[in-house]
């Protein structure tokens, strides 16, 4: 079933620099480590993004930095009990505090990182770039990427160098902002400044080109990854099949899954969903029920969504007795079955008219413990006044208010049209018509 097909992508808003790079790797990307000349395109590689970065590197300026930066800089109350001497033993104390414990712990407030970053600006001396890399750390981990890009643009400024990990933590913030290209800027100053970049540069940059949408530039340089003895994991192959699902490029994801597995990696439980997600959005119910199956004997972490999809897509299908099976099988798995698997199945046994086995899935879900909502006894009532069941529907509706479930306007006109569509009940039709109005 799987396909091989290359990918095209439009790299138009990538630097010039890297869409040359893209090019002229056309000859090296289906199997960069049986290449002859790899050092030649390693080396190729790593000169683009050096001139990459010279064009783009991070400088400071202060009109780029985030609405509220400034104001949380400089007019928040100081935390120097002398200001005039600012580099005093209790303020030092403070700072290796707050670095220590509340950055690492992860509990920072933007408020106080601008505060103690103003602080280790102005003292002498300067703190280490280790020292910042706690703090941009901290910011980044509760997700201020904007402020970490704008401290990070300050350091030429006070003398400090950033180092590798200044450099992945920047990369991270730029791809969440969907600055891919900033990413890109830095991965050039970590090659420039003589570093290897490693597989968390890889999969972070592979990660936001995804996030981008930019897939067919993502698996170019994943396939780039060799070059600079870096080897993908499950992260990076993950994130690329997921995106190539979404996108509807089930073959590519599918190639990508068995190289992945070839290479002794175990997928997640995420990637099978996503897999499984796109075989039963093809059609291919049998091949998803394959993939559930891996999911379960590889005694993964599992949750009711992946069933959930595949008994949906059975029900669509009219293969109500697969999708029955499907249920017990969730149950017999640990499982307990939510409200979109049983009213799932209910809809799909009402439209073929397989009332008492709806109601038998009612009463089951009763006995796991989970009472159908207004939805659910509307979608049963609605079916049973269709079968022209009247007694059967008015003791669905007595249960409904025995269980403090008041009708609502669908309930009352599932009963109404029943009503009216029998021959001298128009008298009761008008009292539920009353009722309905009494209740509103």
């Amino acid at each position: 079933m799987v396909e091989r097909k290359i990918l095209t992508t439009s790299s138009s808003s990538l630097p010039a620099a890297f869409r040359r790079v893209a090019s002229n790797s056309k000859s090296f990307v289906k199997n960069p480590a049986g290449n002859e000349d790899l050092g030649f395109h390693r080396r190729q590689v790593q000169n683009s993004f050096r001139k990459m970065a010279k064009r783009k590197i991070l400088t400071s300026s202060s009109s780029s930095l985030p609405a509220g930066f400034g104001s949380a800089a400089s007019n928040s109350k100081s935390f120097l009990d002398n200001p005039a001497a600012p580099n005093t033993v209790q303020n030092q104390a403070s700072l290796q505090k707050f670095l220590k414990k509340k950055c690492k712990s992860g509990i920072v407030t933007l408020d106080e990182a601008c505060r103690f970053f103003d602080y280790m600006i102005r003292i002498k001396p300067t703190p280490t770039v280790s020292a910042f890399n706690v703090l941009l750390a901290a910011l980044a981990k509760v997700r201020h990427y904007n402020h970490v890009i704008s401290f990070y643009k300050r350091f030429d400024s006070i003398g400090v160098s950033p180092n590798f990990r200044t450099l992945n933590i920047l990369i991270n913030c730029s791809c969440n902002t969907a600055e891919v290209c900033d990413g890109y800027a830095a991965l050039g100053r970590i090659l420039r400044d003589g570093y290897t970049p490693d597989t968390v540069t890889f999969n972070t940059l592979v990660r936001g080109l995804c996030r981008s949408e930019k897939i067919g530039v993502a698996i170019r340089l994943f396939r780039k990854m060799v070059l600079f003895g870096c080897q993908p994991d499950e992260i990076t192959y993950g994130t690329l099949i997921v995106r190539l699902c979404k996108d509807s490029m089930l073959e590519k994801a599918m190639e990508l899954f068995l190289e992945m597995k070839e290479r002794g990696l175990s997928p997640d439980v995420v990637v099978y969903s996503s897999l499984l997600h796109a075989f039963c959005g093809r059609g291919y119910l049998d091949e998803a029920k394959g993939l559930l199956s891996e999911i379960v004997d590889g005694r993964m972490k599992l949750n009711v969504d992946p069933f959930n999809v595949l008994l949906g897509a059975f029900c669509q299908e009219g293969r109500i007795e697969e999708a029955m099976r499907l249920l017990d099988w969730m149950i017999q798995s640990g499982l307990h079955p939510n409200s979109v698997t049983y009213n799932t199945l209910i809809i799909a046994l009402c439209k073929e008219r397989r009332l008492d086995e709806a109601k038998g899935v009612v009463d089951l879900m009763i006995q796991r413990g989970q009472y159908p909502n207004t939805f659910t006894s509307n979608i049963l009532i609605n079916a049973v006044c269709e079968g022209r069941r009247l007694e059967e529907a008015k003791g669905l509706l007595d249960l409904m208010i025995q269980r403090s479930q008041p009708p609502n306007t669908v309930t009352y006109h599932s009963f109404i049209d029943a009503l009216c569509k029998e021959r001298g009940m128009e008298e009761e039709a008008s009292d539920a018509v009353k009722e309905e109005h009494t209740k509103e």
